[in-house]
């Protein structure tokens, strides 16, 4: 802490001023924001926002290279610079390192109100789980021109050589020892390589291999798994694993200013959202939460660009979502189950309604959230909150199959976005338990509804294989 204070620099800006550029040189401090804001932007889209007590610049400092991001002042910004050479000593705490990727347990957490336990994705994934496959292959007598054209096609910006002991070719050999020192694609990759390959255990977890490149001096590292090389782990692959945290895809959500590429992508960051929180150690329960937190906050994003389009609403509605959903127990991406609930029953608000739910319907489609088969959506389901009671009331009054069905499917609904109160809705779910026709046909429904097992209490398989 002595060493901090007697080397703290004090950086103050103005609103507006640009701290960091993207692109544009390594970041020389770690940055501590004592008083203010600042937001990251990549490629003129917002990231997220930042600000008193919370730190940036660090991605850039462990590896050395251009900032990933604009940073610019929100407001007027007072900044703790603890200088590079500080930061280095420091991370020889291990304490001290484990804090930049083990924030996201914490504020996890605090984001989703307790509702979840901590999560421990960033602190302990194994930098095995981080391969994407096994390592390309050259040998010392290969010209780098070849080698450069194996990385090539296999999209990867390092190279193992096969030799004793084994050696490493990567992009930046290529442009420090050959295009740095004039040399010609036909020089041989004996000459440039790195060797011995630095090399750690897959089973290392992600901070201490950060840790240990910082040391080494080195962008990339085998991993060996029982004694044998399975495969090339970089810096920048450390850090985009960042990227796929349930609070970075949650910030996407919120900030960025591309709707497009948000709902290109989603289905992709989806999926990796939860490969890695399932690495992570969560339950399936956790993981569900988790992911309908996500899906409410796309529909949010979704209702706010159609009532940006449209205007404000004619009067208070409640999107809701149904089902798995609705009990905040999704996994990945089924079909959509949603309806929409307004308040004043007028043709103005029909029409107003009908366009707004065709936009958030195709919006989810987009997403690669697919329509329901059985048409619970809310472009087939947008009713005024009198018509649902009616319908709600009927259902438990006259409890026939068709009527079952639909109280199995909208009973479990909650809401995602919208100021009008479903307190009506909710009496009459609190009043089923007094009808006890109502419940020995749901039991009766519920019971036809049998696990796939054999005669041999095993699930059933075709193939080996269970759908």
């Amino acid at each position: 802490m002595k060493r901090v204070e007697q080397t703290l620099e004090t950086l103050q800006f103005e609103p507006g001023s640009q701290i960091l550029m993207q692109d544009g040189l390594p970041s020389r401090y770690l940055h501590l924001i004592r008083k203010g804001a600042i937001r990251e932007v990549h490629d003129g889209q917002v990231i997220k926002v930042l600000e008193q007590g919370e730190v940036f610049g660090y991605p850039s400092l462990l590896n050395k290279k251009i900032c990933a991001f604009d940073i610019v002042a929100e407001e007027d910004t007072l900044i703790y610079g603890i200088k590079e050479e500080v930061f280095y000593e420091l991370l020889n705490n291990q304490v001290f390192a484990e804090f930049f990727l083990k924030s996201l347990s914490e504020r996890l957490q605090r984001s989703f109100k307790g509702k979840t336990p901590p999560l421990t994705v960033d602190l302990h994934t194994l930098v095995g789980d981080l391969l994407v496959g096994p390592p390309v292959m050259v040998t010392p007598d290969n010209t780098v021109a070849e080698a450069a054209e194996v990385m090539r096609k296999a999209g990867v910006d390092a190279a193992l050589v096969a030799d004793e002991p084994e050696g490493i070719i990567t992009d930046r050999d290529f442009l420090a020892r050959v295009l740095a020192q004039e040399l010609g694609p036909q020089t041989l990759v004996r000459t440039v390589m790195s060797s011995p390959v630095k090399t750690i255990a897959a089973d290392t977890p992600a901070y201490i291999a950060l840790i240990f490149m910082l040391e080494q001096d080195v962008h990339h590292l085998a991993l060996v798994h029982e004694g044998k090389i399975e495969g090339v782990i970089s810096a920048d692959a450390l850090l985009r694993h960042q990227a796929k945290n349930p609070l970075y895809f949650l910030g996407q959500l919120d900030h960025s200013e591309d709707s497009d590429k948000i709902l290109t992508r989603y289905a992709l960051n989806l999926n990796g959202t939860v490969e890695i929180l399932h690495k992570g150690g969560l339950d399936v329960a956790q993981i569900g939460r988790i992911v309908a937190s996500l899906n409410g906050a796309l529909i949010r994003r979704l209702l706010r660009s159609a009532e940006k389009e449209l205007g404000s609403p004619p009067t208070p509605y409640a999107w809701i979502v149904l089902g798995s959903e609705g009990r905040m127990e999704q996994m990945l991406l089924t079909d959509q189950d949603n309806a929409l609930i307004y308040k004043e029953d007028t043709p103005e608000t029909r029409d107003y309604f009908k366009m707004m739910t065709e936009r958030v319907v195709n919006g989810l489609i987009k997403a690669g959230i697919p329509p329901c088969p059985g048409g619970y959506m809310a472009t087939n389901w947008c009713r005024s909150i009198n018509d649902w009671l009616n319908l709600f009331k009927s259902w438990v009054s006259t409890p026939k199959p068709d009527a079952l069905l639909k109280a199995c499917v909208f009973f479990d609904f909650r809401s995602v976005y919208g100021e009008l109160s479903l307190e009506p809705l909710e009496k009459v779910l609190y009043g089923t338990g007094d009808q006890s026709i109502f419940l020995a046909h749901m039991s009766h429904t519920a019971l036809e509804f049998r696990p796939p097992l054999n005669l041999f209490r095993r699930i059933r398989s075709e193939g080996g294989l269970v759908d």
